[in-house]
């Protein structure tokens, strides 16, 4: 008995020796672990999701940047200019070209200036053939069928759309006179015409459309004057009340062109007697008062 006690005794303490040894065993191994972990980590670091690895010379050859900065190659950079708002780089070629040229002046070809003419104050060039302004039906134009008055809408017009070109050609032109000429159609007019009567010492002032209204027109010569007119009757009470002094002393004359003359200046060939609102026009031709046929004034272009 005694002995039987002597072994169970004596096995306890050799299993908790076992029992620390293991755990010191696994502690040992634990430790060697987590130091083999550190060294293998501290070499071969782990690479987080957004990571690259690289060699630590290339991060060295990376600056960080500004983000209102660039990269640029030095020697570029020794060649930069810095440019002023109102500068811009051009090539020494094309700079060499250049002309500076002064307020007043203007670049024109060598071939036009040596065909210039020198003028003398106070000339102007003009061409031989009288500048015209049309006043055609087909544009709005357009008088009553027969008749010579003035229809609603149209003195408006003319100190609208014409006034404003007459004014202009008289001021950059040596103008004196306009010429009113009423062109008709080749449609026959009828009737007895009393225009010798009634234009017995006529003369533009405010009584002329009265006078003109009462015109009865036999022809269509009569009626391309009656027209004419009306136009340089309402233009020269325009002119009257103008501010300008080219336009008050531009002298109307009215004349008729029948149905004589074509809208190309041109006459009309053959019997033309049919309705052709393209004949139906009033012109406006500017001249000069008279001209010496012997000598031309300097600066009249041929």
């Amino acid at each position: 008995m005694f002995r039987k006690n002597q072994d169970e005794t004596a096995f306890w303490p050799s299993l908790t020796d076992l029992i620390l040894a293991v755990l010191l065993l696994v502690l040992i191994l634990w430790a060697v672990d987590a130091g083999m972990r550190s060294v293998w980590d501290s070499s071969f670091p782990r690479l987080q999701p957004g990571q690259i690895a690289i060699n630590k010379t290339d991060l060295d050859k990376r600056p960080e940047l500004d983000p209102n900065k660039i990269l640029v190659k030095k020697t570029d950079w020794d060649k930069r200019v810095e440019l002023k708002s109102d500068e811009l780089i051009v090539k020494i070629t094309d700079w060499e070209r250049r002309v500076e040229i002064g307020p007043d002046m203007v670049s024109v070809k060598k071939a036009d200036w040596d065909k210039r003419i020198e003028l003398k104050e106070g000339e102007v060039v003009m061409r031989d053939a009288p500048m015209v302004i049309p006043l055609e039906e087909a544009s709005g134009y357009a008088f009553d069928p027969g008749h010579g008055d003035l229809p609603a809408g149209f003195g408006d017009r003319l100190k609208q759309d014409i006034v404003p070109k007459i004014e202009k050609m008289v001021k950059d032109y040596p103008i004196e006179v306009m010429e009113i000429i009423g062109h008709t159609d080749g449609t026959p007019k009828s009737g007895t015409s009393n225009f010798d009567a009634t234009l017995n010492g006529f003369e533009f002032g405010p009584s002329s459309p009265d006078v003109i209204g009462k015109l009865n027109a036999g022809s269509n010569a009569d009626l391309g004057l009656a027209r004419a007119l009306s136009v340089a009757s309402f233009l020269t009470s325009v002119f009257a009340k103008s501010e300008s002094p080219e336009l008050q002393a531009l002298v109307c004359r009215a004349y008729s062109g029948a149905q004589l003359i074509s809208p190309s200046s041109n006459l009309v060939q053959g019997a033309k007697n049919e309705d052709d609102p393209s004949r139906r026009r009033i012109e406006l031709r500017f001249t000069r008062k008279s001209r010496p046929e012997s000598k031309k004034p300097s600066g009249i272009a041929e």
